[in-house]
C-alpha cells in the first residue's frame, strides 16, 4: 500500500479558548484538548475528515523551557 505522510497544520487564531468551545459545540473531534505549552502557546488539535491533524494556537505568554531543555 501507499505510505501516508502525516501532515500537521499549525494555525494561529485570535481567541483559542472561544474557538475550542465553538468547535466542541459543533461536534468536531478534538484529539488534543486545550493545553498551555511551555513555549508560550495555548493549543488544541483536531483531526480533519481527510486524516490531517490541525493544531490551533494562540500565543499567551513567554516561553518557559522545562528544566534542562536547550532552546536552539
Amino acid at each position: 500500500g501507499e505510505l501516508k505522510q502525516p501532515v500537521e497544520i499549525y494555525l494561529e487564531v485570535a481567541d483559542v479558548e472561544a474557538y475550542h468551545e465553538q468547535l466542541r459545540k459543533k461536534g468536531v473531534r478534538i484529539t488534543d484538548t486545550l493545553t498551555r505549552q511551555w513555549w508560550g502557546d495555548e493549543t488544541f488539535k483536531v483531526m480533519d475528515p481527510g486524516g490531517y491533524e490541525v493544531w490551533f494556537y494562540q500565543t499567551v505568554g513567554e516561553p518557559r523551557p522545562p528544566e534542562g531543555a536547550k532552546i536552539v
